[in-house]
């Protein structure tokens, strides 16, 4: 295996993409741990099917909330846009645009879905502009690196948003203690983070705006880097109720909690990291964060699935059917946290259509899984869409990193399969026997980083041997 150490040419290291991952991911655990925290809370008030609405709802709007900024955020951090101010420009009225669209159908899902489902569609609509401009704000804390502004941000915005679910939750007892809150969350990160834009140096020449073909790639990229996440919920509205797509949402929640932990963080620095390497370096680069995070995530993953099993015997009786199905799908996190560094190594290397290609064949694969859920139970279709998440994710690495070595990328193929069958077999028995099979988990991880780290330690001293000469 390639080591963890080292950096490529242009000579930002992996540690240095991490250490900035991990500082954004401080806030951005604060911010998935509330998140999961309130889910759980408002469950005590919020029945399965009041969940399944609001599923419906967001996933009904995906197009919309999938494309807001047109991916032109990515374009800024990956240097192809160095101008902020037009940044600005562009995405508000882009999202102006994508707002009104949005309304439109919002209007359409009064009819269809009911008052409650048309009011929650006009929340999730006006979410766009507010979702746009903070992520404007944070793109431009990743540029100036002021993670703890980025954190302090995030905990406000996370906090304010907790409580005020569990306020409405209370009051309400309605699906509209999931919609209204996420308006105030983007109103606090925008306020916290305006003044960003005045440290934001501008070129003394603005460079050629990007061309119409290239903001076209970036919003489709955009667009299909989020359907896979919400096309299982839009499809499977129209085969199963609300009360089965509610135990799926709540489930699906936990592990796209713990995969936010770290994925917008990390797609942000490595993109960024991305930008300044070229060549081997930038490939080297991929492996090494694709080797670390396959190895931690599995071994924090196993942890989390015993207390998960540990405590579901106290989950209430309506919620206590999404336990195994959360463990099923959390075991797919150790090949999806890899995807955004693929994301950012092809973007940098400015294979956007590729990648675009890909995660259409993601969205495409997991809706025609989500049918199935018109005839298996749920647990079934977990395994379907785990099995699916581990096999594409496996083609799709051994393509974008073939150039880093046959031997390197089988290997770290062979860990994360093992793993993830792991980790899903636990869900699938019952009793305390299902910690075997998280405790083999575990040891797994816990070698595979061994040797990573031993090898990345015997580089390292080879390196200050050379450099004492």
């Amino acid at each position: 295996m390639s080591t963890v150490s080292g950096s490529g040419p242009g000579g930002r290291p992996v540690g240095g993409v991490l250490r900035g991952a991990v500082s954004l991911s401080i806030g951005t655990a604060a911010v998935r741990g509330l998140s999961a925290a309130s889910q759980l809370v408002l469950a005590i008030w919020l029945l399965p099917a009041e969940f399944g609405l609001w599923a419906a709802s967001l996933s009904s709007l995906t197009f919309f909330t999938s494309i807001a900024n047109f991916g032109e955020v990515n374009g800024y951090l990956s240097g192809r846009s160095t101008s902020f101010s037009r940044l600005v420009r562009a995405t508000r009225r882009q999202n102006a645009v994508l707002t009104a669209a949005a309304l439109v159908v919002a209007v359409v899902l009064f009819f269809a879905s009911g008052v409650e489902g048309g009011v929650l569609a006009v929340l999730i609509a006006l979410s766009i502009p507010l979702q746009g401009e903070a992520d404007v704000f944070y793109a431009a804390g990743v540029k100036l690196r002021a993670y703890t502004k980025l954190v302090m941000a995030q905990l406000l915005a996370a906090t304010l948003k907790l409580l005020l679910g569990v306020g409405l939750a209370i009051w309400l007892e309605s699906a509209l203690a999931l919609a209204i809150p996420t308006l105030a969350y983007y109103l606090v990160q925008i306020v916290c983070l305006r003044d960003l834009r005045r440290r934001i140096a501008e070129p003394s020449l603005e460079s050629e705006p990007a061309t119409p073909r290239e903001r076209f790639a970036w919003a489709v990229n955009s667009l299909v880097m989020t359907l896979p996440l919400q096309i299982g919920f839009f499809v499977a509205q129209f085969v199963t109720d609300k009360e089965t797509l509610g135990l799926y949402y709540l489930a699906f929640q936990l592990s796209l909690g713990i995969s936010g932990l770290l994925a917008v963080p990390l797609a942000r620095v490595a993109l960024s990291a991305f930008g300044e390497e070229s060549g081997r370096g930038r490939v080297t680069l991929a492996v090494k964060l694709s080797q670390i995070l396959g190895s931690v995530v599995a071994l924090a993953v196993s942890m989390l699935g015993a207390v998960v099993i540990v405590l579901g015997p106290f989950v209430p009786t309506d919620w206590r059917a999404a336990v195994p199905v959360a463990v099923v799908m959390l075991a797919s996190l150790p090949i999806r946290l890899i995807a955004p560094v693929l994301e950012g190594y092809q973007q940098s290397n400015k294979q956007w259509w590729q990648s675009t290609v890909f995660n259409a064949v993601e969205t495409v694969a997991s809706a025609l899984i989500a049918l199935t859920l018109a005839q298996v139970d749920l647990i079934t279709f977990a395994l379907f869409l785990t099995a699916w998440r581990l096999a594409f994710g496996v083609i799709r690495m051994s393509v974008v990193l073939r150039s880093g070595g046959w031997l390197t990328v089988s290997l770290l193929a062979t860990s994360i399969a093992i793993s993830t069958a792991l980790l899903s077999a636990s869900a699938l028995i019952d009793g305390m026997y299902a910690l075997v099979f998280l405790a083999a988990a575990a040891i797994q991880a816990l070698a595979w980083l061994s040797v990573l780290l031993g090898r990345a330690f015997s580089e390292r001293i080879g390196w200050r041997k050379r450099k004492a000469r």
